[in-house]
């Protein structure tokens, strides 16, 4: 996964109000459910805390008020970096996140 995916995954979760399960976001993202379990998983190590919280049987949601935090402290994410899967229908840039992210403020 790249860190478009890992990108795309945050935004698919800060545009949803509840929960996604992984099957909903491995479907918008054309990958497998799998993928999605890993992806969440590097990101919340990646900020140091778990920006997506889940509950079973209902999904994955965005903290965003952790997220942002994460952000604004400097504690963004080392390391997005995957092997690269192909096929994404959404791709959100680094650049389009930041800016997501100022029109917050």
């Amino acid at each position: 996964m790249t860190t478009d995916l890992a990108q795309s995954v945050i935004h698919l979760l800060q545009d949803q109000q509840g929960f996604m399960t992984s099957n909903e976001l491995a479907g918008k993202l054309q990958v497998s459910y799998k993928t999605i379990q890993r992806v969440v998983s590097r990101i919340n190590r990646a900020y140091g805390n778990n920006v997506i919280t889940s509950e079973k049987g209902r999904g994955y949601k965005l903290d965003y008020e952790r997220f942002l935090l994460s952000r604004l402290s400097g504690r963004s994410p080392k390391d997005l970096s995957f092997p690269v899967v192909r096929g994404l229908q959404e791709v959100v840039t680094e650049k389009s996140l930041k800016t997501l992210m100022l029109q917050a403020f």
